[in-house]
């Protein structure tokens, strides 16, 4: 197994060799013609070398500590000059001192990653990826039809048949060995022909209970066997527990050049009747015939790459936190009326009123992870993200006023009539990220230290429509890849339940720094609309009643010290008509009256 760098170069020589001449895959540089790039992210099986090569994202090729970047943490890569193709095998990774890399990360990512973008590549057929987001062109397939099936399709299959059945192997090594000596005494008194001894009756060839041909057991060794040939001939760690004595590998290996594998498959077709054991017959027989395929030249390059891996990366984060895009609502959300489309968007608690519910806009960045904080999001990607928000507001009223009851029904309390204070909409940007001690299981979910400039036409007003808030978060990379390539739907919605509350809690510790909260409450003998039309000029903008009838009205005032002066004017003209009652934000307002 091989592996390549999206964006990093290569010699055109190393190209050539490894991808057949394929110039679709490959592209050379602009200033010099003897050096490229590959075209995208995925799986390429050279039909000439016979082993399978995986170009990697670009986000295993990151900023170290000594300010260079590096694949992997330890190769440099440079923009003018070239690298070579990574063999991974157990020599290599002691080589290049990956041992902080956990070993099987570096041999199962490649396999998640196929999985992955076929996963991707079958959504875009079915069409229920937004299509104005994607072009299917950027998708580079061997497979003619969604039915085929690949060597690394078949070879995926094995190895998910082996995890999935381990109470099979187990049943059957049992029901084969268990009491086998005991002896058949139905068979042997009426196939064998008895002695008469002094003492007795006496059978001089027993029949006991094991059977002359076990096709059971025959199947699980080709099984096994063949596990041990992928594990070596194509560098896919797998580690196999099993009680029986195999083929050794160069036996087996001379099997599979003469095609006896596939043949002996065929003689004990009809042997099985479990629908386990019919459905490891087919997966063993697919993949040696691909192999025999593959031996007589007949199998050509197998394929899957996707030229902007950036499409894969924001429908595994959407898949992950967002809300499900068939419904025709969302979708209008996303799809927004100037064109633009939002990355992900889901419904949760509101950050001022845990009862109600609002919309949380995200956008998924793919690009090389930096630390430098001023190399995070900025400039246009700043300026759509915060149009985004104010899109989804606009849409929100608009549903208000229309006189269609579908769409006034799904109006969320975005203003509040009696204030006309907006509610706070929580708005990020999402990254992936990889490091050598990440792994496969966790999901390293944090929001970064360096915080977006927000969006405002007055600083010190957090309930006007136009103050907007952005936070940076960072996601294991290989988390999302595992999730999405496996299908886990309960790994998936365990993450996606822990995930939003994450955001909210966020975004409430975010704001708390910001601004100090109360919670007004009419005087003795004080009306309350009233109270707020005479002190609408400093209230405008700086509260919210999330609920009329409970009549509790959040008054928020910014920390910054150049509003003191501003801030101590406000109480001083509010406190004549209202109480002040201290508020954390965040908790149950009525652990503050």
């Amino acid at each position: 197994m091989t592996i390549f760098f999206e964006d990093s170069l290569y010699t055109k020589e190393s190209l050539s060799v490894w991808f057949c001449q394929h110039s679709k895959f490959f592209a050379p540089s602009k200033f010099n013609k003897n050096v490229g790039k590959v075209q995208g992210v995925g799986y390429f099986f050279n039909e000439i070398t016979q082993e399978p090569c995986f170009i990697l994202p670009k986000v295993f090729v990151y900023q170290t500590e000594d300010g260079k970047n590096k694949a992997f943490g330890k190769i440099q890569v440079a923009e003018d000059k070239t690298i070579d193709p990574i063999h991974i095998d157990e020599q290599t990774i002691r080589d290049l001192d990956l041992e902080k890399w956990k070993v099987n990360v570096l041999y199962d990512l490649p396999l998640i990653l196929y999985r992955a973008i076929d996963k991707y590549r079958s959504k875009r057929l079915k069409d229920t990826i937004i299509p104005e987001k994607d072009n299917y062109q950027n998708i580079l397939s061997s497979k003619e039809s969604e039915g085929n099936i690949s060597l690394l399709d078949s070879i995926l299959t094995l190895f998910q048949f082996y995890k999935d059945h381990q109470e099979l192997f187990v049943f059957i090594y049992r029901e084969t060995h268990q009491g086998v000596e005991k002896i058949n005494w139905a068979r042997t008194i009426r196939t064998c022909l008895p002695i008469l001894t002094d003492s007795g009756i006496f059978y001089p060839e027993p029949v006991n209970r094991k059977k002359s041909v076990n096709y059971d057991e025959i199947l699980l060794i080709l099984f096994f066997n063949t596990l041990k040939y992928i594990s070596s001939q194509y560098g896919f760690r797998i580690t196999i527990d099993q009680p029986y004595s195999l083929y050794p590998d160069n036996v087996f290996k001379r099997m599979i050049n003469k095609k006896m594998v596939s043949k002996h498959l065929s003689r004990i077709k009809n042997h099985y009747f479990k629908d386990d054991l019919v459905r490891l017959w087919n997966l063993l027989f697919i993949f040696h015939k691909e192999i025999d395929r593959a031996a007589s030249g007949k199998l050509h390059n197998e394929y899957l790459l996707i030229r902007k891996f950036d499409r894969v990366f924001e429908d595994m984060i959407d898949e992950l936190i967002g809300d499900n895009v068939l419904d025709s609502n969302l979708r209008a959300l996303k799809k927004q009326q100037d064109g633009k489309m939002v990355d992900h968007l889901f419904k949760f608690n509101s950050l001022i009123a845990n009862d109600k519910k609002i919309y949380y806009i995200g956008d998924s960045k793919y690009y090389k992870d930096k630390e430098n904080p001023e190399d995070g999001p900025k400039g246009t990607a700043l300026f759509k993200q915060y149009t985004y928000a104010k899109n989804v507001i606009q849409t929100q009223l608009n549903w208000y006023y229309s006189s269609n009851p579908k769409k006034k029904a799904f109006y969320l309390d975005y203003r509040d009539e009696i204030t006309q204070g907006y509610n706070i909409t929580p708005n990020f940007f999402i990254m992936g990220k990889v490091r050598p001690e990440y792994d496969l299981k966790k999901d390293f979910l944090c929001v970064e230290p360096q915080i977006p400039p927000m969006s405002f036409q007055f600083e010190n007003k957090l309930f006007d429509r136009d103050s907007l808030h952005l936070l940076l978060y960072t996601i294991n990379f290989m988390y999302v890849l595992k999730v999405y390539g496996t299908d886990s739907k309960i790994e998936g919605k365990k993450f996606k339940k822990t995930a939003q509350a994450t955001f909210r809690k966020d975004f409430i510790a975010h704001i708390g720094t910001l601004y100090n909260f109360w919670i007004l409450k009419p005087k003795q003998g004080v009306i309350l609309k009233k109270a707020i039309i005479k002190n609408f000029w400093y209230l405008s903008g700086r509260c919210y009643c999330p609920d009329i009838n409970f009549g509790t009205i959040y008054l928020a005032l910014s920390k910054s010290p150049k509003f003191r002066a501003e801030n101590s004017e406000i109480r001083i003209h509010l406190e004549e008509d209202f109480e002040f009652h201290n508020y954390n934000f965040g908790d149950d307002p009525t652990s503050s009256l």
